[in-house]
């Protein structure tokens, strides 16, 4: 190879590399002038108050958990059967100004309020409404005589689901780019269980769960 193309190609190397960080510089500005959007509407109380058989109540939490969570908005409803069947909804959104996500998580906050964890895995979830499975997190706990199955996932405001901090996290970071929206949800479905019921049937729990994927799609927190 010549001295001349040697010298041609470091040069073109040198202008690619350039061109990429002039971009990068440009776009950097682009996103830092668009400004930071922030919740003028929270829409999570419009979720029905009865989902199937359920009928809720609606409930707050203590001021200390309020406190402790962080939340720009939040959700805590029970639902009940005419039997008395019970299941408990937490939704917990965090906005675009708070990296759209909690730093909680059931792994970690069940043991450390003297829960037991029994079982861990992955369900799926059915959503109906457009013929799609989703993977969730599914805990069985237990402290004393007390037994619960959860449902925990992350949601964002595409109605995408993801299990994991760490996929959530991918997304909120391309919607940050294009969408200038870099806010999430947690949501926690639990099912309170008789001792005797550890292994009961959880089809109608799962249907329930499923629907609040698409009802909090369809209400989710507005930014501007």
């Amino acid at each position: 190879m010549s001295k001349a193309h040697q010298e041609k190609t470091a040069k073109n190397h040198f202008l690619s590399i350039l061109t990429v960080l002039i971009g990068t510089i440009a776009l950097t500005a682009a996103i830092s002038a668009r400004g930071e959007p922030v919740l003028v509407e929270a829409n999570l109380n419009q979720i029905p108050m009865q989902i199937g058989e359920y009928k809720a109540i609606p409930g707050e939490l203590p001021p200390s958990i309020v406190k402790e969570l962080n939340t720009d908005a939040y959700l805590a409803r029970t639902y009940f059967t005419p039997e008395g069947r019970e299941i408990s909804l937490y939704i917990g959104y965090y906005g675009t100004a708070k990296g759209g996500r909690t730093g909680h998580n059931p792994y970690a906050c069940l043991p450390g309020a003297g829960w037991g964890i029994l079982k861990k895995d992955i369900l799926k979830l059915h959503r109906t409404d457009k013929n799609i499975s989703l993977n969730v997190n599914y805990l069985l706990a237990r402290k004393g005589q007390t037994c619960e199955a959860i449902l925990h996932w992350y949601q964002s405001s595409n109605g995408k689901v993801f299990k994991s901090g760490f996929q959530h996290n991918i997304a909120r970071f391309l919607n940050g780019i294009f969408r200038n929206k870099n806010d999430g949800a947690f949501v926690q479905v639990t099912m309170h269980l008789k001792d005797t019921s550890i292994d009961s049937d959880l089809t109608d729990f799962n249907s329930f769960s499923a629907k609040i994927v698409t009802y909090l799609e369809q209400y989710w927190p507005t930014e501007k």
